[in-house]
């Protein structure tokens, strides 16, 4: 199943390359290669390495500190696997730092759920995908946009 999506998806990694179940290294190389065709972000299943069309992306609270590094996309991948296997990629416009993070992934009519577990994690907004829309949550003195 993973050599038949690796056909549809072109990351930038030789197909060939990678075997049936990917090692840590593997799906390093993957998403950092996967992060440059997807420069303003992503949500991507780790198991399938496809991205869900629907749902409601919202991040983990990790305590690594954001970095462009590899080394910080390998404890993401850890994180998100030891959970439920899905890591989002976006670029912070504050610095152009591109971050990865862990992240669930609710259904879309759960809206309330998704919200409150990004309350919960001390997120700032949470991502629907059928719709590419950014909600905001309300911080001091602000309104949900």
């Amino acid at each position: 199943m993973f050599m038949s999506l690796c056909l549809v998806l072109s990351c930038g990694i030789p197909r060939q390359a990678l075997q049936a179940t990917p090692n840590e290294d593997e799906l390093v190389e993957y998403i950092w290669s996967f992060k440059d065709s997807h420069p303003e972000g992503f949500t991507l299943s780790l198991i399938t390495l496809t991205e869900p069309k629907e749902g409601i992306s919202v991040a983990y609270e990790t305590y690594v500190t954001p970095s462009d590094s590899k080394e910080y996309l390998k404890a993401i991948i850890a994180y998100a696997m030891s959970h439920d296997g899905y890591i989002g990629g976006w670029l912070d416009s504050r610095d152009s730092t591109y971050c990865f993070d862990a992240v669930k992934i609710f259904p879309e009519d759960r809206m309330d759920e998704a919200k409150q577990f990004a309350i919960d994690n001390n997120q700032a907004a949470y991502y629907v995908l059928s719709t590419s829309e950014e909600i905001w949550l309300e911080k001091k003195g602000q309104e949900e946009k």
